[in-house]
């Protein structure tokens, strides 16, 4: 099939970013940007450290941080190494987030210094604060060099992610990188990116970074802001999960001056509210993508 040639997730990140290496990957909502050649070092450092911790093909690792860009570099990392990234969400209480990490037994667990404690039943944890880009490269420098990448394949783990458990214990979701590669590939050609587009995003999806697209990261992607910001960034697409409902008070006339939004999105009071024809919104595409398996 053709979506078989496209390679694995983190190989389609690679290729992207050897593409295009000066152009700008990600940019935060605090305004730190990194381009994607940035991107792939930082990825690279970490994904070794990985390994050289027993990340390997069908293991996770998990990632407990909120949204940010050392979030971004995280899962990229854990895939270059062959494994699989499990987001823990930082809203589990301390019960369903030690019963998760004692199922999914994740080789090491990727977060900063301040939450350590609420995962210190984890094997191994691995700290992404300032300056660990340069700590990591240097306890790397002490291993000897590994022969070759990991030996992946489509139908190895790429992700894990758990079930609220609202009908009884969690359950964890694994998914191959061939559900992935096969999702992504479609969407990519069903509502394909363009040279200047600009996608906001709070999630941990990876599709936006195998095409080159201008990638911002809004941990909380907050509605009553999302106008100024729509404008402020120059976004075209939104990507993200909204748990709050979003009210129509949220929405000023600048809206009318924004010509161009694709929403990639799981948000459903969003999606009505865009495509409200009382709000005049006549090129706003809305492109449902919903299910763990996506």
């Amino acid at each position: 099939m053709e979506y078989e040639n496209q390679g694995l997730l983190h190989e389609m990140f690679v290729r992207q970013a050897k593409a295009t290496p000066d152009k700008i990957a990600v940019v935060t909502d605090s305004g730190k940007q990194v381009t994607f050649a940035e991107l792939d070092e930082l990825t690279d450092i970490l994904a070794t450290a990985l390994r050289i911790k027993g990340v390997k093909p069908n293991t996770s690792v998990g990632i407990y941080l909120e949204r940010c860009l050392e979030y971004t570099i995280a899962y990229i990392a854990i895939l270059r190494a062959g494994g699989a990234y499990l987001p823990l969400d930082l809203a589990y209480p301390r019960p369903l987030l030690e019963d998760i990490i004692a199922d999914a037994t994740p080789v090491a667990v990727v977060t900063f210094e301040g939450l350590m404690d609420r995962v210190a039943t984890a094997e191994c944890v691995l700290t992404l604060d300032e300056g660990w880009a340069e700590r990591l490269k240097e306890e790397n420098s002490k291993h000897a060099p590994f022969p070759g990448p990991p030996v992946v394949t489509l139908d190895c783990l790429a992700y894990t992610v758990y079930s609220s458990g609202t009908t009884g214990k969690p359950k964890g979701i694994q998914c191959p990188h061939r559900g992935a590669v096969f999702s992504y590939h479609w969407r990519h050609n069903f509502a394909p990116y363009e040279e200047d587009d600009r996608e906001a995003c709070n999630v941990f999806f990876v599709w936006p970074y195998c095409k080159g697209v201008y990638h911002y990261k809004d941990p909380t992607c907050k509605m009553n802001c999302l106008t100024s910001e729509l404008i402020y960034w120059g976004l075209t697409s939104i990507l993200g999960i909204q748990k709050k409902p979003v009210r129509a008070a949220y929405i000023s006339n600048e809206w009318e001056l924004y010509n161009k939004l694709l929403l990639r999105t799981k948000l459903p009071q969003l999606y009505h509210l865009l495509t409200d024809p009382k709000y005049r919104f006549p090129t706003v595409a809305p492109v449902g993508h919903y299910g763990n398996t996506c």
